[in-house]
């Protein structure tokens, strides 16, 4: 019942942990928020910045930078789920980096 339990709801839940990198899209994660599960991508380059990257490194390399900063990159699905422009006719929601709150750090 303590504080991070009420702020649980607003972060997306990953249904399944990613096991590939594609060469366009990046990373696709399945998902579930406010009730709806789908796939989110992460682009490479918002990957490699959060992980001090120098493009077009193994995949595992991604899925250890998504594992350290798994709360942040759900916290930016979350951001990026409302704004439509986000979405393709597939029904994918694609994470641009400016919803990623650790590339955009408060003024």
């Amino acid at each position: 019942h303590g504080p991070g339990v009420r702020f649980v709801g607003a972060r997306p839940n990953l249904i399944r942990r990613p096991s590939v990198m594609t060469m366009w899209d990046g990373m696709p994660i399945e998902v579930e928020f406010k009730g709806k599960a789908f796939c989110a991508f992460i682009p490479r380059a918002v990957l490699d910045d959060l992980g001090g990257l120098t493009k077009n490194e193994a995949d595992e390399v991604y899925f250890k930078t998504f594992d350290k900063h798994r709360g942040g990159i759900l916290d930016g699905v979350g951001g990026a789920f409302a704004d439509s422009e986000n979405w393709d006719r597939q029904g994918h929601l694609h994470v641009r980096g400016r919803y990623i709150r650790e590339l955009n750090p408060p003024s």
